[in-house]
């Protein structure tokens, strides 16, 4: 598991615009958009082929910051439901190591992070396991 941890947080910082093509704009709700890719495709960078699109954005609560991700199809406008499985990987230099948090039957893709936790990040992926009629794997980064 160790050796896990390592492989993520190596890659995660090997370069800065995350995994897949980057897309520009913001989303149908003004949020940041970023590609939706296999995660086997995770290494190919802009060479990866986008399977969906994800919109997030973080807003301030009480509790710490929420991170809210939509997902859409490749056409930025039809959304696909959430995924039943999830796994948050949260990233940074600061972190001792990278924090997982896995979440079965998710009703959305939306979590709450410390205040503490979340300002060493600098870093999110979100693992979908599911998304839209595939079983496969799929990886959201998002870069903080």
């Amino acid at each position: 598991m160790r050796l896990f941890g390592l492989l993520l947080f190596s890659l995660a910082f090997g370069h800065d615009a995350g995994h897949g093509p980057t897309i520009e704009g913001l989303g149908p709700k003004g949020g940041k958009l970023v590609a939706i890719i296999h995660a086997k495709d995770a290494e190919k960078g802009q060479d990866a082929e986008i399977q969906g699109v994800a919109e997030w954005s973080i807003r301030k609560t009480p509790e710490g910051r929420e991170v809210s991700i939509q997902l859409y199809a490749k056409d930025r406008k039809t959304a696909i439901t959430s995924p039943k499985q999830l796994k948050w990987i949260q990233l940074g230099k600061s972190l001792p190591k990278p924090l997982v948090t896995s979440v079965n039957e998710a009703k959305s893709v939306m979590k709450t992070f410390p205040e503490a936790d979340f300002l060493k990040t600098q870093k999110l992926e979100v693992i979908l396991v599911g998304f839209g009629d595939s079983a496969d794997k799929h990886v959201v980064s998002i870069s903080l």
